[in-house]
């Protein structure tokens, strides 16, 4: 063996006393594993990003919308530095205010508004170059 003072001394302990070693090692090693199993889930659950499920009330008295929505730095080729949700309507286009661009998922992801183009049906007013948002609800 490469120690032979680990062999001496375990030749010396009894059986139950082996036992007892054993247990501990396995149990030391069972609480790295689960340490490392609930870090992972933890900075997974901290990375995970929660969709806006607050869903804005319409209101009768104003009219909607049908427009394009959309990140408007990536896709609308608008000047402003970043990402940011703007829609396209009647031709123009708007920065939206009142809602955001990661309020309805990561921006970044397949589907999202840096990467595609969604139709939305919205109310608001708009002020100059700017889309007050009351409501906004992605078109099927």
């Amino acid at each position: 063996m490469r120690f032979p003072e680990i062999s001496a001394t375990l030749k010396a302990l009894t059986s139950d006393q082996k036992q007892t070693k054993l247990t501990r090692k396995i149990n030391t090693s069972m609480k790295k594993v689960i340490s490392i199993l609930l870090f992972i889930v933890m900075a997974h659950l901290a990375y995970s990003q929660q969709l806006n499920t607050t869903k804005k009330i319409a209101d009768s008295s104003k009219p909607f919308y049908d427009a394009e929505a959309s990140c408007g730095s990536c896709n609308f080729k608008m000047q402003r530095n970043g990402c940011f949700l703007a829609i396209r309507f009647n031709g123009k286009f708007y920065f939206v205010t009142g809602t955001g661009i990661d309020d309805y998922g990561d921006a970044h992801d397949k589907e999202g508004f840096c990467n595609a183009i969604r139709k939305v049906k919205v109310q608001g007013d708009i002020q100059e170059e700017n889309f007050n948002v009351s409501y906004f609800e992605f078109r099927k």
